[in-house]
This record gives C-alpha cells, sequence and structure tokens, in this order.
C-alpha cells in the first residue's frame, strides 16, 4: 500500500502534515508535532514536474510548450487535472504525465496573484 502524501495551508503556510481524526475538524501534525486546524487540505498528484518537483491539488502549473497556458491542479471525475481559464474559455487538461510539459510556479494559497484574478 502507497503513503499517501498531503500538505496543508494554515492560513499561513504550507506544511506536510499527518492526519491524526477526522470529524467535523481535521488535526494535523506537522513536522514539528505541532497541532493546527487546516484551511485546506491537498492530495499529492503523485508526479513531479519538469524540474523534480512533487505536484499537489491546488498547485499552480504552467505549461512549458505555452507559456500562457497557466492553471490549477484540481481532482475531479476521479483523476487530477490543470484546469485553465481565461476571458474566452475554461479548459481541462488531463494529468497523466507531467513530464516536461508542466511547471509548478506556485499555489493558490501562497501565489494567487498569478492567475491573473
Amino acid at each position: 500500500m502507497k503513503n499517501i502524501k498531503l500538505r496543508a495551508w494554515d492560513g499561513q503556510k504550507l506544511g506536510q502534515v499527518a492526519v491524526l481524526n477526522i470529524g467535523n475538524l481535521v488535526s494535523f501534525v506537522g513536522s514539528a508535532n505541532d497541532f493546527f486546524i487546516a484551511d485546506s487540505v491537498m492530495l499529492s498528484v503523485v508526479l513531479k514536474d519538469k524540474n523534480g518537483v512533487e505536484i499537489y491539488e491546488e498547485d499552480i502549473l504552467r505549461n512549458t510548450a505555452d507559456k500562457e497556458l497557466i492553471g490549477v491542479v484540481v481532482y475531479e471525475s476521479g483523476g487530477f487535472n490543470v484546469l485553465v481559464r481565461n476571458d474566452l474559455h475554461t479548459r481541462t487538461y488531463m494529468i497523466l504525465s507531467i513530464g516536461d510539459h508542466w511547471e509548478k510556479i506556485g499555489t493558490i494559497h501562497e501565489n494567487p496573484e498569478m492567475l491573473g484574478s
């Protein structure tokens, strides 16, 4: 069985976490064994970008062939996708492999300005 990697945002910082309990609130232990309530929990896609950086939900990716394609990693319809929005339309790109096609440039929590909205 594979280990599930989670990352959480507590409103101020991102951190790797382990789930302690699930109820109305989800409690986590961070790397320093500090408890916190997460605003958002992100699951690892289990793939790395062109620079070897692990990709998680809510990461912002840019297409290396078309620098105008910037989107957010989302989990929908049973798989991970990159959701790209612009003034004209919204497109979804399935993540089967990241390879040299996408690079992580931020997260929606730390770098919302990268999405241009």
